[in-house]
């Protein structure tokens, strides 16, 4: 379809009616069957739009005006919302969050995949969907003559400065306040991402819900870092519980993460966790589950699905810092973690040693290669685990696992699309899919996380 064949032309205004959500929280709605998404629609609105930018297959809008609302339209409490990027669906009832997210499960699992809805079960949601991420990653720029501290706004490098947010535990909020002071009052260059000048980049913040124990990582253009005595005695004396103060090397012009070198200004190069019965440590770079609460749900619902009777052997995939395999090993006979991020897997090394786990292995590498080396020295498997990045499982990798032939596997996805392929090269090949549980570990926004079980067809 040429752009004059479009029902709608940039600049047009329309009334319409929002039907749906669509993978990004935004509303869906229709122009002579024609598609137009529009950030901050809710389903049941009628709303008229502003058409921003027109494709062959869709177009966007912008609210001008909510003519009727939703019945599951509410005020979104944060102040910075939706100007910041952090959050989708704040405007959203959070029982319809999860209503939706169900539904996009299942539709992506049936579109993409081939997957029975049947299998899908309702999500799980949270008591308490606020106040739930135990770490925090704040921009720091400049603006005008200060330095501010906050998120990028939605799809761009616009920035927000902050001063709380709804969904960082307490913790982390106080501790974002005393950061801003003695950043501040020290005058501490912010980086600037245009020039290439400044110092300062990022404020990482972590706390444990166990320990109650506080992690700053400040991120620094080179090891320059002026008033480094200062900033420790100020964030010392603002931070009763603060016991690790790190600083990240990041010499990157354009990257946003963290560089590969760690200094320890002050404490411990870690914190501890504590998820169900055991014990994590967290150290600066290695991934951790931001939502505590909803990782003992999800470690749960793993061991609840591999029915382990203490004499399997189990392989856990893209490990991490070790939590599902540790989970595992209470009930299995091995466990087998491979992981490619040296620091995580150092961190899961440290995690059996605090817990005193010694039927677990542990392998740093690439999990397509060293998979098939272990299969190929005769490891017989009874449960793969996989917990692959957004982008899902290499190839390769599902292809070993077709010829290793576990009886079970248990797909954990933080994206229902990469799940959704997956999950049909599997059951295309000799496994069904037994049940998929999607789970709400990070409420209000656009985001689900799925726990699926599939097994070889002969098993029961």
């Amino acid at each position: 379809m040429k752009s004059r064949d479009l029902p709608v032309k940039k600049g047009q205004d329309f009334k319409i009616n929002i039907e749906d959500l669509n993978h990004r929280g935004e509303g869906v709605g229709r122009i002579n069957d024609y598609v137009v998404f529009i950030p901050g629609g809710v389903p049941g609105d009628e709303i008229s739009v502003k058409i921003t930018s027109t494709r062959k297959n869709f177009g966007r809008g912008v609210i001008q005006k909510v003519l009727k609302e939703s019945s599951t339209r509410v005020k979104a409490p944060c102040p910075y919302y939706p100007e910041c990027g952090g959050c989708q669906l704040q405007h959203v009832n959070y029982h319809e969050q999860l209503n939706h997210k169900t539904r996009l499960v299942k539709e992506t699992l049936g579109r993409l995949g081939n997957i029975s809805p049947d299998i899908v079960k309702n999500i799980l949601g949270m008591d308490n969907p606020w106040h739930y991420r135990n770490k925090a990653q704040f921009q720091v720029f400049p603006q005008g003559k200060r330095t501010a501290l906050g998120f990028f706004a939605s799809g761009s490098h616009k920035p927000v400065d902050i001063d709380s947010c709804l969904l960082q535990q307490k913790e982390i909020n106080k501790a974002l306040q005393a950061v801003k002071r003695v950043i501040y009052n020290l005058e501490i260059p912010p980086y600037n991402r245009k020039t290439g000048k400044g110092i300062l980049r990022q404020v990482v913040i972590k706390t444990s819900s166990f320990t109650g124990e506080i992690m700053i990582v400040l991120v620094t253009k080179g090891k320059k870092l002026p008033s480094r005595k200062r900033i420790e005695s100020g964030l010392r004396k603002n931070i009763p519980e603060l016991v690790s103060l790190v600083q990240n090397i990041n010499n990157h012009r354009i990257k946003e993460t963290m560089g590969p070198e760690d200094i320890l200004l002050y404490g411990k190069p870690y914190i501890e966790e504590r998820i169900g019965n055991l014990d994590f440590i967290i150290s600066p770079q290695a991934f951790f589950q931001v939502n505590p609460l909803q990782t003992h749900v999800l470690s749960g619902l793993v061991l609840k699905m591999a029915r382990l009777r203490g004499t399997e052997k189990v392989m856990d995939l893209y490990c991490g810092t070790g939590s599902l395999g540790l989970f595992a090993s209470s009930q299995a006979a091995r466990v087998y973690g491979i992981e490619s991020n040296p620091s995580a897997l150092e961190d899961a090394r440290a995690n059996t040693r605090l817990n005193n786990i010694n039927n677990v292995k542990l392998y740093q590498g690439q999990v397509e290669d060293i998979m098939p080396h272990l299969t190929r020295r005769g490891v017989k498997l009874d449960l793969v685990i996989l917990d692959p990045p957004r982008q899902g499982c290499d190839r390769h990798l599902i292809d070993h696992i077709l010829r290793t032939e576990p009886p079970k596997i248990i797909y954990v996805s933080c994206n229902p699309s990469t799940l959704a392929r997956d999950l049909a090269i599997l059951t295309e090949s000799g496994y069904e899919g037994v049940n998929v549980q999607p789970l709400d570990m990070f409420p209000q926004t656009s985001h689900v996380e799925c726990v699926a079980y599939v097994r070889k067809k002969t098993c029961s």
